[in-house]
C-alpha cells in the first residue's frame, strides 16, 4: 500500500487527537484504524483492508518450544521440515515450491543430491496421510516427470490433520504406509489397485510398492474387463516409463503389463460390440494400450495393429470404435491411402444408416485431426453424405457432428471451412466471410428449433 508522507503525518495527528477526545494517553488500535481509514483510505476501509490485515494479523505462525509435549507425528513432521529445509514454508501465505527430481551431480553428499526427490516423497506422503500442507500444481511441460511444482501453506487445520494422522502411525511415513495398505485391502477393482501402486511410487515406499504389485498380479488373473485392463496398462506403463526418476526397478511390472496386454488383445474385438456409452470408455482403454505399444518394445505391436485393422474393417462393432481404430491406424502409418479411401467411401455412403456414418466420423476425428484436415477427399465424401440426407435423417446427424467439431480449435474449424468451400466451389475468402458473418434471424430460429428436438430418439 502506497501513501504520501503528508497523509501519514495527518493520520498520526488525527490518531493522537482521537485518543485525546476519548480520554486516552496514547492512540489505541481503534484510533489508529479510524485515522488510517480517514487519511489513507479516503473514507473507505476497502482501500486499506489488506494493509490492515497484514499489520493487525500478519501471516507468521507461532510455534511451541522444543521439548513441549506433542504427538510423535508432530515431532516427526517438524524434524522432516528441518531435514528437508522446508521450515520457511511454514507460513499462512501460499508459497510456490519448485522441485527438480533429478540427481544433482554438482554436490558431494547423497543427501544433497536427492534433496528435491526426498522433498517430493515427503509432500506426497503428507497428502496420502490426509495432511493438507501442500497441493501439487500441474506442470506446463507435458510428461516432465522430473519436475514438480507445489503450492505450500500452513493453516490451523494442518496442525489438526497432523494430530489426526497419529492414529495411523508414529511418523508421517508410517501414516502414509498405513493409508495405502488400507486402500489396498479395500480395493476390488484392478485399475484402483494399480492407482494405489502409483501412489506408493510417488510416496517412495518400496514395501508398499511390492505389496501393491503383488495385488495387481493377483487381480490380473481374475480380471475379465478390457476396460479395467486398458486403464491398468496405461497406469503401469507410465510407472515403468517414468519410474526410474524415483529409482524404481521396472522388471516386475513389465511381466504384469505383458500379461494384461495379452488378455486385452483376446477380449478387444468382442468388447467393441457395444453401445455408445461403453464405446466412449473403450476409446480411453484403447488409447492407453496404443500409447503403451509405442513406448515399450516388449509388447507385440504387430498383433495390436492387426486387431485395429479388424475393428476398423468390421460392420459389427460400434461405428465410433471402428472410426477411432481407423484414426489410430492412420496415425501409426499402418493403413494405405487406398484402404483409407475405401473405408471413408463405405462408411459415408448412402447405403450406411445416417447415425452410424456420423458416429464413425466422430470416432475418426478423435485423433490426428491435422492429417484429416489435409485429406480433401474425406470432406468431399462428408459433403456428399450430408447432402443426401432428408430432414429427419439430418437432425440426429447434425447433433453428432456438432459434438464432434466442438473440440476442434478455431484455426482447425477455419481450415475445414476452407476445404468444404473448395469442395463446393467457394473461394477461401468467401468461406471466411460466411464463417465470420453474423447469424441471421432465420438461422437463429433454426438453432432455437433444435432446443425442442427429442434427443431420446438418438
Amino acid at each position: 500500500f502506497a501513501a504520501s508522507s503528508a497523509e501519514v503525518i495527518e493520520a498520526q495527528r488525527l490518531a493522537e487527537t482521537l485518543s485525546a477526545m476519548r480520554s486516552g494517553r496514547l492512540p489505541s488500535l481503534s484510533d489508529l484504524r479510524d485515522a488510517a481509514v480517514t487519511c489513507l483510505g479516503h473514507g473507505s476501509f476497502g482501500e486499506i483492508s489488506l494493509a490492515c490485515a497484514d499489520v493487525e494479523i500478519g501471516t507468521r505462525i507461532g510455534e511451541l518450544p522444543e521439548g513441549t509435549v506433542c504427538t510423535s507425528v508432530q515431532e516427526d513432521f517438524m524434524h522432516q521440515l528441518r531435514e528437508l529445509k522446508l521450515e520457511k514454508y511454514r507460513s499462512a501465505s501460499v508459497q510456490e515450491l519448485d522441485l527438480d527430481l533429478r540427481e544433482n551431480i554438482r554436490v558431494k553428499s547423497e543427501k544433497s543430491a536427492f534433496l528435491d526427490l526426498n522433498r517430493s516423497f515427503f509432500m506426497h506422503r503428507l497428502i496420502q496421510s490426509g495432511i493438507g500442507f501442500g497441493a501439487p500444481v500441474g506442470s506446463t511441460q507435458e510428461n516432465a516427470t522430473w519436475s514438480e511444482k507445489w503450492n505450500v501453506s500452513w493453516t490451523p487445520e494442518t496442525e489438526i490433520q497432523i494430530v489426526e494422522a497419529s492414529l495411523n502411525g508414529d511418523t508421517v511415513e508410517e501414516a502414509a504406509r498405513t493409508s495405502l495398505n488400507m486402500k489396498l485391502a479395500g480395493s476390488t477393482e484392478l485399475s484402483t489397485t494399480a492407482d494405489t501402486l502409483r501412489r506408493a511410487l510417488l510416496c517412495g515406499l518400496p514395501d508398499c510398492i511390492k505389496t501393491a504389485a503383488s495385488a495387481v498380479q493377483r487381480m490380473t488373473v481374475d480380471c475379465a474387463s478390457p476396460l479395467e485392463e486398458g486403464r491398468t496398462i496405461g497406469t503401469l506403463s507410465a510407472i515403468v516409463r517414468f519410474g526410474s526418476i524415483r529409482r524404481l526397478d521396472p522388471a516386475p511390472l513389465t511381466v504384469i503389463i505383458s500379461q494384461l496386454f495379452l488378455k486385452f488383445c483376446l477380449q478387444l474385438y468382442p468388447a467393441c460390440i457395444c453401445d455408445e456409452n461403453a464405446a466412449v470408455e473403450m476409446i480411453t482403454a484403447i488409447t492407453a494400450v496404443h500409447d503403451a505399444c509405442l513406448a515399450h518394445d516388449f509388447l507385440d505391436s504387430e498383433r495390436f495393429t492387426q486387431l485395429l485393422n479388424d475393428v476398423a474393417d468390421s460392420d459389427t462393432v460400434n461405428p465410433m470404435l471402428s472410426g477411432f481404430a481407423c484414426a489410430l491406424l492412420s496415425e501409426r502409418g499402418s493403413i494405405s491411402p487406398d484402404k483409407l479411401s475405401e473405408l471413408v467411401s463405405r462408411r459415408l455412403s448412402k447405403g450406411t444408416p445416417p447415425a452410424e456414418g456420423a458416429a464413425w466420423f466422430e470416432g475418426l476425428a478423435r485423433r490426428n485431426r491435422r492429417s484429416l484436415i489435409g485429406r480433401l477427399t474425406l470432406w468431399e465424401k462428408l459433403c456428399s453424405f450430408i447432402s443426401g440426407l432428408d430432414d429427419e435423417e439430418f437432425k440426429p446427424v447434425i447433433i453428432a457432428l456438432r459434438r464432434t467439431f466442438a473440440d476442434f480449435t478455431p484455426a482447425e474449424k477455419s481450415d475445414i471451412a476452407e476445404n468444404i468451400g473448395e469442395v463446393l466451389g467457394i473461394s477461401a475468402m468467401q468461406a471466411a466471410e460466411v464463417i465470420t458473418a453474423d447469424i441471421t434471424a432465420e438461422e437463429q430460429q433454426t438453432i432455437d428449433e433444435l432446443d425442442d428436438f427429442d434427443f431420446g430418439d438418438i
